[in-house]
């Protein structure tokens, strides 16, 4: 098994404030998982695990999809077409919980700033990236 990936130590300056603090280990915790290295580490170990359970998923769902479309509006599409369409349908999903998530992060106290580092975006991209953030985290 390998070794957990090591983050940079911070040194803790008591004259920072708590959220400054905060804000400064975000931004090196956020550093650290951008290193293409790092990133491509846990990409491996993790993600690609995800990867396959939902394709398992996917794989189980579609004859369910195509035997409700044939019991209830008698067609028969191409169980390749329902594969496509069920994955699209869960990137729209998962592109609405990626927005959640970084309202929630706003809620709990992290900056744009680290927000926009944690997908790999450039701040100045983060209403590009985040459309309906500021609507959002103000609900």
């Amino acid at each position: 098994m390998e070794e957990p990936i090591q983050l940079p130590k911070i040194v803790k300056d008591k004259t920072l404030s708590s959220k400054n603090l905060r804000d400064r280990e975000d931004k090196a915790s956020m550093e650290t998982l951008g290193n293409p290295e790092v990133r491509d580490c846990l990409r491996d170990r993790l993600v690609a695990g995800m990867r396959q359970q939902v394709e398992s998923l996917i794989q189980q769902e579609v004859p369910a999809l195509a035997a409700t479309l044939q019991e209830s509006y008698n067609l028969q599409p191409h169980e390749e077409l329902l594969r496509l369409w069920l994955t699209n349908e869960l990137k729209e999903a998962l592109g609405g919980s990626c927005q959640k998530a970084a309202v929630t992060a706003f809620g709990a106290g992290a900056s744009k700033a680290n927000i926009a580092r944690s997908v790999g975006i450039r701040q100045q991209n983060f209403g590009t990236h985040f459309p309906n953030f500021d609507g959002a985290a103000n609900d």
